[in-house]
Parts: C-alpha cells; structure tokens; sequence
C-alpha cells in the first residue's frame, strides 16, 4: 500500500462503507475518502472464515 501511501484505516473504512460488487469469488469495494482525489478501489476474496485482500488503489477515472 506504499505506492499509494494507503494506511490500514483506509482500507478498512471502503471495506465497511462502500459499495460492494461481486465477481465470481471476488468481492470489489468502491468508496471515497476525502483525502484522496479518487475513490479507492479494494479487491478481496472469502475464503473459509478469512477476508483477504488481493489488491487496493485509487480509482483514475472515478465512477460513474
């Protein structure tokens, strides 16, 4: 998360704030923070009782 300077609080408010979007086993979360000019962008997966993280960034283009 250091490329974008992503802090864990972040990731953890568009987990529980943002809109949810599933793909297959994914799970996509969008949702703006302030701080950042984007929305921010989280992909993860269940698996057993466990909720990893495969990828956060800023969205570039923002959604619609």
């Amino acid at each position: 998360m250091k490329l974008y300077k992503l802090k864990q609080d972040d990731i953890k408010k568009v987990i529980q704030n943002g809109k949810q979007f599933f793909l297959g086993k994914k799970i996509v979360y969008l949702f703006s923070i302030p701080k950042f000019k984007y929305p921010l962008k989280v992909v993860t997966e269940n698996k057993e009782d466990y909720l990893y993280i495969i990828t956060a960034y800023p969205l570039k283009r923002g959604y619609k």
